[in-house]
């Protein structure tokens, strides 16, 4: 939904209340890393977590296998 936004706690999670059901897009950002943006689909009564691995900037391998993410955060719905 537009206009939804969240922070990180000290340990990067993060939580959004009230998302309405449907299909929407969420677009992680954070300094010193590359933008992750996913479509995600909200269903009812479902507090599916998620987890966004970001890659940063200066890393020429986000996408090799085995690569281990320089932050996470998790998100939960509620």
């Amino acid at each position: 939904t537009a206009g939804m936004s969240a922070t990180t706690n000290s340990l990067g999670f993060f939580q959004f209340y009230n998302v309405p059901v449907g299909a929407h897009t969420l677009q992680t950002l954070a300094s010193g890393y590359k933008t992750d943006s996913r479509g995600i689909v909200v269903v009812g009564g479902l507090n599916p977590p998620l987890s966004i691995r970001l890659c940063a900037v200066s890393s020429p391998i986000c996408n090799a296998p085995g690569f281990q993410a320089m932050a996470v955060a998790m998100v939960d719905w509620y």
